[in-house]
């Protein structure tokens, strides 16, 4: 099954004139939230089955540089590229927390949103709240 499934990511990289991805890693995060073990190699291994599958741009982000506001620079740059066309294909991979929040925009029949934990993530223990850090679906 795994080797289909890398044969169909092969086939679908390659049929885009451009190919573009950001891989985001987070295991250690600002604000005590428990660290991950295994997300460094997470991100070794996706960045090696990309470049296998020829993806022509990878940009890595980890810990860190993981914030909110560096992705969003980095989404920002790409869609504002000359070189971005709607023929390119972009992928995003994430190793991390994952956390649900109140759906704020009611687009959810669950009524949460899920989100990506990044490294800025911030708890507000006491009222139960969640305050920056988190990229939403």
């Amino acid at each position: 099954m795994k080797k289909y499934i890398l044969i169909l990511l092969f086939l679908t990289v390659s049929l885009f004139p451009r190919s573009d991805a950001l891989i985001v890693g987070v295991g250690d995060y600002k604000n005590n939230i428990p660290p991950l073990w295994g997300v460094e190699k997470d991100v070794q291994n996706i960045q090696k089955l990309f470049k296998h599958l020829g993806v022509d741009h990878i940009q890595t982000l980890t810990d860190k540089q993981a914030t909110l506001n560096g992705i969003r620079e980095i989404f920002n740059r790409y869609i504002n590229s000359p070189k971005n066309n709607p023929n390119n294909i972009f992928i995003f991979y994430y190793s991390g927390h994952g956390v649900q929040v109140y759906d704020i925009d009611g687009d959810e029949p669950d009524k949460k949103d899920e989100a990506t934990a990044l490294f800025d993530l911030a708890l507000e223990y006491n009222q139960d709240v969640i305050t920056g850090g988190l990229l939403l679906d």
